[in-house]
């Protein structure tokens, strides 16, 4: 029962990976603005400064 479970669950995930990568290949054009990936300056202020703080506390 568990191996059926179990078989069913990689079936699903299989199922829904290839339809996902469909997906992707269909909008490759416009990936960027499809996934929400577009990323300005302030993104990039943002994210310096998180990497930076993280880098700070993580410190040994």
């Amino acid at each position: 029962m568990i191996e059926g479970i179990a078989v069913l669950g990689i079936l699903v995930g299989l199922v829904l990976s290839t339809h996902g990568i469909a997906v992707l290949f269909a909008n490759r054009n416009n990936l960027m603005d499809f996934v929400g990936l577009l990323i300005d300056k302030n993104h990039l202020r943002v994210i310096a400064a998180f990497l930076i703080l993280v880098l700070f506390f993580l410190r040994d």
